[in-house]
């Protein structure tokens, strides 16, 4: 007969996956331990592996939740853009929205998707890659709408990696508490890209054009 699950083991898992993402952000995956994730967690390692079978398998369910998590954010801002009839801009502004509010809680996971898929074996691997080259796609196409014409062949994945970079690297400066919240930042991003994407010309340029009019 199986034996049943409690009735908070999903909530006991969700702070194990939490206290592991601290602690491979503290230490790196590699150098991290059983006894350093039980230890985080204020378990024993008989409890932490109740829970799950091994560190790979803590890392690979923090990862997937992580990777499902933000395709899922995509595909209801595409899905509100159609219900609410937003403008193609409106929708990637949205997006981009969206993506940096989830990033201003999941510092620790994001880390971990930075820096540990590596570890996850083929299989597992692939899964999130796949999730990882999904959000991005859909980031390239939100920006091939709002600017068609502008974001083409030749320039649409340095276009779509430009901006995935701006949002990407926040964890390293960008604080949750600080002086610039992430929805300021949120705003700043998508100004600067509208403009820059419209042709505004730069200080450097208008530099330039000042020069050569002598």
């Amino acid at each position: 007969m199986a034996r049943t699950q409690a009735a908070d083991y999903e909530s006991q898992r969700m702070a194990i996956l939490e206290h592991a993402a601290e602690a491979f952000a503290a230490s790196g995956y590699a150098a991290c331990t059983m006894a350093d994730v039980a230890a985080k967690s204020g378990a024993s390692k008989a409890r932490l592996y109740h829970y799950y079978a091994s560190k790979e398998a803590i890392l690979f369910d923090l990862l997937d939740r992580h990777t499902e998590h933000l395709q899922a954010i995509a595909r209801e801002t595409r899905e509100r853009a159609l219900r609410e009839g937003l403008a193609p801009r409106a929708e990637l502004e949205l997006m981009i929205r969206d993506f940096l509010e989830a990033y201003r809680t999941a510092r620790t996971r994001h880390i971990a998707l930075l820096n540990d898929v590596k570890f996850l074996g083929e299989a597992q691997r692939a899964r999130i890659v796949a999730r990882e080259r999904a959000v991005v796609e859909a980031f390239a196409v939100a920006l091939e709408r709002a600017f068609p014409g502008r974001v083409t062949a030749a320039n649409r994945r340095a276009v779509t990696m430009m901006l995935m970079g701006a949002m990407n690297w926040t964890f390293t400066w960008l604080k949750p508490d600080g002086a610039l919240t992430y929805a300021e930042y949120a705003a700043t991003v998508a100004d600067v890209l509208f403009r820059g994407l419209e042709g505004a010309p730069t200080a450097q340029s208008e530099r330039r054009m000042r020069v050569a009019a002598g």
